[in-house]
């Protein structure tokens, strides 16, 4: 579910400025909370750029998988 939800987010991001950065899908790739990657589809097809974007994005903590 959550590798759909990363794809939608890059697909939006795609679809309104043609390149994506390599480091946001990085990012994204880090991201498994199904509400976050939600947040950020909606950011990405309300954003006005990808820079923006990438901003938000890097706002977001990290998931620390040694907590689980």
């Amino acid at each position: 579910m959550a590798k759909k939800g990363r794809e939608s987010v890059v697909e939006a991001l795609e679809t309104r400025f043609e390149v994506v950065p390599p480091q946001v899908g990085d990012r994204l790739e880090a991201i498994d909370d199904i509400s976050v990657l939600k947040q950020l589809l909606k950011q990405a097809i309300t954003t006005p750029s990808v820079q923006e974007f990438t901003i938000k994005l890097n706002e977001i903590p990290l998931e620390n998988p040694d907590e689980e």
